[in-house]
């Protein structure tokens, strides 16, 4: 349950963040020692919800009260258009430090900063455009407008407001996902972005559970999975369907996803983006009913960009 300070702590969001559309959450302990949290709605009954449904949306007092009263565990905030969250993950250092990375950055920012809930990350709140849709680089993940963001009020910094950084984010997002921070895009991941593939991923996007994808493919949100392993589960099984069970597509695509991170490769060998392929694969189940003609084309194509990288 919240810390009997929740509430005077939440008190130091800044105004501009109380008015976004509000969510309490409730803990969930998982595998690893990993803490999840699950958005609530709190009608008729208290229930896990889709933090994007209105109807789960409350005021921030009455998320907070939610909390004082013993619903729920915390609260958090739908990111709205135009802002940018920046979470920076163990980061904290023993003794009030952080690393070095860290620190410049968040120094640079000069925007809205809090600790996060595990009490070993910062969170940066900016205003900016997501410059694309991958999420997670190393040592930080970058989320945008739908996002669920859990607070804590416990501000690191003086700063109260959430400050512009439009260019600062599009630096920071080529340091991230194109060099720096992590390895450039494999040259396969490249050599596939093909007007037929992207095809795939409109007919996928146009589905009954287009949402769904979209969540998984476009902005890498893992809400209501158990682990970011588990999600990449989903996603695969979808891709599995979409692409007839190709696994040198569903790899193509995968590699392109928002879900996408160094882990697929590793370790060398048999990796787990191709043992969690062959898992989608064993499981079976129905594919796409008409052949779509990229199926081929694109394995031809993996084919050759795989060639190409020996």
């Amino acid at each position: 349950m919240p810390a009997p300070d929740l509430s005077s702590s939440l008190c130091e969001v800044p105004a501009e963040m109380r008015a976004w559309p509000a969510v309490p959450y409730r803990e969930a302990r998982r595998a690893g020692g990993r803490v999840a949290k699950i958005p609530l709605s709190l009608t008729p009954v208290v229930r896990p919800a889709n933090h994007r449904d209105p109807r789960t949306q409350l005021s921030f007092a009455a998320a907070v009260s939610a909390c004082a009263r013993g619903l729920a565990d915390g609260v958090g905030v739908v990111l709205p258009p135009g802002i940018v969250m920046l979470d920076f993950d163990d980061c904290l250092l023993g003794e009030g430090g952080v690393t070095a990375w860290v620190a410049d950055t968040v120094g640079r920012l000069v925007s809205y900063t809090e600790i996060s809930t595990s009490g070993r990350g910062l969170k940066t709140f900016v205003r900016a455009a997501k410059p694309g849709p991958r999420c997670r680089g190393a040592g930080c993940e970058m989320y945008g407008p739908g996002s669920y963001a859990a607070l804590t009020g416990r501000r690191y910094t003086e700063v109260r407001v959430i400050s512009p950084a439009g260019d600062a984010v599009v630096r920071l997002y080529e340091e991230l996902f194109r060099g720096g921070m992590t390895d450039p895009l494999p040259h396969h991941q490249q050599a596939m972005a093909t007007p037929q593939m992207e095809e795939v991923v409109a007919a996928a996007l146009r589905a009954r559970n287009g949402e769904r994808f979209r969540k998984l493919y476009v902005d890498g949100v893992t809400t209501g999975y158990n682990s970011p392993s588990e999600a990449d589960f989903a996603l695969l099984r979808m891709l599995r369907f979409w692409s007839h069970a190709d696994p040198l597509v569903m790899d193509a695509l995968m590699r392109r996803s928002a879900l996408y991170r160094s882990k697929w490769d590793l370790p060398e060998g048999r990796s787990y983006g191709a043992r969690s392929i062959e898992r989608a694969l064993a499981l079976g189940g129905e594919v796409r009913r008409q052949r779509h003609p990229t199926g081929s084309a694109c394995k031809a194509q993996a084919v050759r960009a795989a060639r190409n990288m020996d």
